[in-house]
């Protein structure tokens, strides 16, 4: 769902519509609360790591898979191994170590 928020939000600002696009980001925010507040479980990555993981997606522009390994590389402070250029914008969170 974070990366359908994600795409939606992308392609409104491509439109020149930031109204719409904040809608979108507004909207995953309240979901993820939502979830919160319902005590809602999951094992690894816990739901911390998930709202987290959003709010690395929307500041960095990354996808969600990205934004969900910095934030669970950061916690446990290990590099990542990748060739993606996505992990640039995610320096703060792990460092990368490309693949050949």
């Amino acid at each position: 769902m974070m990366e359908v928020i994600r795409k939606n939000a992308l392609e409104c600002m491509k439109k020149n519509k930031p109204e719409e696009a904040n809608k979108y980001i507004a909207f995953g925010r309240e979901f993820l609360k939502i979830l919160h507040q319902q005590n809602a479980q999951f094992e690894y990555p816990s739901l911390k790591d998930f709202v987290d993981a959003f709010e690395v997606m929307v500041e960095k522009d990354v996808n969600v898979v990205d934004a969900a390994l910095a934030v669970i590389a950061k916690k446990q402070g290990v590099d990542v191994l990748s060739n993606d250029n996505d992990w640039d914008r995610l320096k703060d969170y792990a460092k990368r170590i490309n693949v050949e």
